[in-house]
């Protein structure tokens, strides 16, 4: 049985924090799905990379045995799907933990350490390149690589206008 909000402001958080996660979730699990059943037509799949930091444009590309990228099993399935006990999925138990992200970047930072964990493919081929240009001259330099044991780095970004809006109405509907 559903239940009927009670207030404007249990309606807009139940839009906010079950209806739209739900239906996020949803998009997400469809998605994955739809690409584990694409990896499985192929023996490796090749994946690129790049950022920008001032003139100089840095890429990395590798390929991956596909084998290692799709689940073996029940358990695997579930790690690869965050259903699973890590810190990211406590921290998301926490009643209003949301709150707090939207000051300090503890879920950003909790994914980029799990992510880390994640990080154990052990690629065929890898392979750096730098891209820049010297004196009117382009340079492109492209090198064997290694896998690192670290991700490159964590990028945490500005909350658009739109999600600023956003959690204006939850706090006025959490705290009033």
């Amino acid at each position: 049985m559903a239940l009927i909000p009670r207030s404007l402001k249990q309606a807009w958080l139940s839009y906010r924090y079950v209806y739209t996660t739900t239906k996020l979730d949803v998009r997400e699990f469809r998605s994955t799905f739809s690409r584990l059943d694409s990896l499985m037509e192929h023996n490796s799949v090749r994946t690129y990379g790049s950022y920008v930091r001032g003139d100089v444009r840095y890429s990395v590309g590798f390929e991956v045995d596909t084998s290692q990228i799709i689940p073996s099993g029940v358990s695997d399935t579930l790690q690869r799907f965050g259903l699973e006990l890590n810190a990211l999925n406590v921290w998301d138990l926490i009643p209003f933990s949301f709150v707090v992200d939207w000051f300090l970047p503890v879920s950003d930072v909790l994914e980029y350490f799990q992510n880390l964990d994640a990080c154990q493919l052990e690629p065929k081929d890898i392979w750096w390149s730098m891209e820049t240009s010297i004196d009117g001259w382009d340079v492109y330099v492209r090198l064997p690589g290694r896998r690192l044991s670290t991700l490159p780095y964590l990028q945490v970004g500005n909350a658009s206008s739109r999600t600023i809006l956003m959690r204006i109405g939850d706090a006025i509907a959490l705290f009033t």
